[in-house]
């Protein structure tokens, strides 16, 4: 087992998807500099910085257009695009350790797949949108100033 998978997995057990928003809540996304951090870059080889500064810079400019994608979706009812779009995010967070986002986006790719509980979805929606900007935000007064 590595490492990511074992974070990952204890992640399930130990913060739900409210417990990760509320933990978010007095977050300022102007300011990316927190003692919690969001993300981790224990994936990537430390000995490359222009490859680790080049992922980061495609997931900072990719995903609010992705997470915009799910929102519009949702408002048109268009479950499976729903479904695709959170499938497609979900390793995105899993490379840079945020076990609890990507568990957001696997609930709502399984809600939009089995076209039930979709009450449930503007709060996920949400709280994913919320989490991804304020990790962004991190990652650019981190890695990209």
């Amino acid at each position: 087992i590595t490492k990511r998978d074992l974070k990952s997995r204890l992640s399930h057990y130990l913060k739900n998807d409210s417990e990760l928003c509320s933990s978010t809540e007095n977050m300022n996304p102007d300011n990316g500099n927190h003692k919690d951090k969001l993300y981790s870059l224990d994936m990537f080889d430390a000995d490359d910085p222009e490859f680790v500064r080049s992922i980061v810079e495609m997931f900072v400019a990719n995903t609010p257009d992705s997470i915009a994608a799910i929102k519009k979706a949702f408002e048109m009812n268009e479950m499976e695009t729903v479904r695709q779009q959170a499938h497609k995010l979900k390793p995105h967070f899993s490379f840079f350790g945020a076990a609890g986002v990507q568990q957001m986006f696997q609930m709502i790719e399984d809600i939009a797949k089995a076209n039930e509980n979709k009450d449930k979805l503007p709060e996920l929606i949400a709280c994913a949108e919320k989490t991804s900007v304020l990790m962004i935000a991190q990652m650019k007064a981190d890695l990209l100033t």
